[in-house]
This record gives C-alpha cells, structure tokens and sequence, in this order.
C-alpha cells in the first residue's frame, strides 16, 4: 500500500511540475504526452512599463506616442499575452533623451 502512495505521490508532484512550467510559458507544447521545453523561452525585449520606465515615460504618454507613430509598436511573443519591444531600439533611445 505504501509503494502505491508513493507512485502517486511522485506522479502528482511530476504534473504539478509540467503545469507549472506551462503556465510560465517556459514549454511551448505537449508532444506525445510529454512536455517540450522551450529553448527560445528567453525574451529579447522589454514590457510596456519597462519600456516607458526607461524612456521616463508614463504608459499613458508611452501609448500616444505609439498611436503618433513616434514610437514602434510591440510585438507579440509565442506563449506570452503581453507586447514586448526591442531592447536594442529602447537602450538606444533611453541613451538619446
């Protein structure tokens, strides 16, 4: 009886972990019941609140200037809900203000 405790036991904390990682977005898909770790999981950009902190930009002016134009729009990551901008263009511009 304690060997099948055991066996579930494991089992559950091997599923809490493959769902913890789904939910981060570190595993892009299952394939063949098994999760798939995602190696381009590291992001090369900066959220729209990073991004307006390092212009000294409020999000609100932040956005207007993107509806102007004056700034690009972001773009959208697999396995994330949220924009992202290039780091390299914000460093640039957070150096020029």
């Amino acid at each position: 009886m304690s060997d099948l405790r055991t066996f579930l036991l494991n089992a559950f904390d091997f599923l809490e972990f493959g769902f913890s990682l789904y939910r981060r977005g570190v595993c892009d898909k299952r394939i063949k019941n098994n999760y798939h770790l995602d190696e381009t999981s590291e992001i090369h950009g900066y959220t729209k609140k990073e991004a307006s902190t390092l212009l000294g930009l409020s999000e609100r002016q932040f956005d207007r200037r993107i509806k102007n134009g004056e700034l690009p729009a972001g773009k959208k990551v697999r396995n994330y809900t949220t924009l992202f901008w290039n780091k390299d263009l914000i460093d640039k511009m957070s150096r020029l203000k």
